[in-house]
């Protein structure tokens, strides 16, 4: 469990660092360019989800632990 949280924390802050760097070349806030990131990750869920890819992707997983 700790090991995944610091795995977590890496992940966010490496994605603040880019934010920032995006914000910084658009001349925008850090809050305007993170509330787009978010924006963009619900779109990228729901697309996902409609589209069945994670439904497949599950499935798969869990024939192949069915094999072994």
């Amino acid at each position: 469990m700790n090991e995944e949280l610091v795995g977590v924390n890496a992940e966010l802050r490496y994605i603040t660092v880019e934010l920032m760097k995006i914000a910084s070349q658009r001349n925008i806030s850090f809050e305007e360019i993170s509330q787009e990131y978010i924006n963009n990750v619900y779109f990228l869920d729901r697309a996902i989800r409609k589209s069945g890819v994670a439904e497949e992707s599950r499935l798969r997983k869990l024939a192949a632990k069915g094999r072994h």
